[in-house]
């Protein structure tokens, strides 16, 4: 359950931040894994309230994180282009 997609930040990247992500991937895979395989599809399927809450919860969050990026000034554009770290 290791995302790929962090790899190349995982190697090239400060191995401690690399890490956290990893880490942060595997620890949120684990229970999602664990909540699927015991029915929660069934779950939501039969609770359609329960599903909508967790869309807009999801959503509400995904809108916080831009919000929160906004606020700080982070621009994607200039954290990709930063000089690599050396240790």
């Amino acid at each position: 359950m290791i995302d790929i997609s962090v790899l190349p930040l995982f190697l090239v990247s400060v191995f401690k931040s690399g890490l956290a992500i990893l880490l942060g991937i595997f620890g949120a895979g684990l229970p999602q894994t664990g909540l699927v395989a015991f029915g929660l599809g069934d779950i939501m399927q039969t609770m359609s309230k329960v599903a909508l809450a967790v869309k807009v919860i999801g959503a509400c969050y995904l809108l916080w994180l831009g919000g929160i990026s906004f606020a700080l000034g982070i621009n994607i554009h200039k954290v990709l282009s930063m000089p690599k770290l050396t240790n």
